[in-house]
């Protein structure tokens, strides 16, 4: 009997290491995309006024990074002018991150996996570097299908990715707008059809409406 309490405990400690490397691990990712998303000093004020007609690419602003880690005394960020259904906004793309969110074909049900990521990104969300900013849940597909299909698929996991993060964590609704791309914007034009296309990005919103 005392073997097996000894083995218990001997299982419990390990767990209780692994537990908390894995603890450890979340907080690097935490702080990783904190720093991918984190506002600019500046930022906002050096942009022009957006827009009613989507601009493709805005000249690079020269500002002073927020975080002290950060290599550089300054940054050259480009930003684009994005139009929305609903309003019209501006994003610096290089300020983002890619998420690993996974769909089945033709499908906008986030899977287990998935919801595990964006546990992170929501705690990254909630940080006091990120609490006041807003951010674009942008959707993307690659060019299999029609261009109308592919739109339309792309903002319906986007709402995903929106829908879950507010029903399951505690950020306004406010702050973050999604908006499906569809083939648009995609991450290898010479290989349309390839899975890397078919993403979900989070942008920072510098601007706009």
């Amino acid at each position: 009997m005392r073997w097996i309490q000894s083995g218990t405990l001997a299982v419990l400690l390990a767990f209780g290491a692994v537990s908390a490397s894995a603890a450890a691990e979340d907080v690097d990712e935490i702080n990783a995309i904190i720093r991918s998303l984190a506002p600019i000093i500046g930022q906002t004020e050096s942009l022009p006024a957006p827009t009613t007609q989507r601009t493709p690419s805005l000249p690079p602003v020269q500002i002073n990074p927020v975080l002290p880690t950060a290599p550089q005394p300054t940054v050259s960020v480009r930003v684009i002018e994005v139009q929305t259904p609903q309003i019209s906004i501006v994003i610096a793309p290089e300020r983002s991150i890619e998420l690993e969110v996974y769909f089945e074909k033709n499908s906008a049900q986030l899977s287990g996996t998935s919801t595990a990521t964006l546990e992170l990104v929501a705690k990254a969300l909630e940080s006091e570097e990120l609490r006041d900013s807003r951010f674009l849940i942008a959707g993307h597909t690659d060019a299999s299908g029609t261009a109308d299909y592919n739109r339309s698929l792309s903002q319906r996991r986007s709402d995903a990715v929106r829908n879950h993060i507010l029903r399951n964590f505690r950020v306004k609704p406010e702050r973050l707008i999604a908006h499906g791309f569809g083939e648009d914007w995609l991450k290898t034009p010479d290989i349309p059809s390839a899975a890397v296309n078919r993403r979900v990005e989070i942008i920072l919103i510098v601007g706009g409406s």
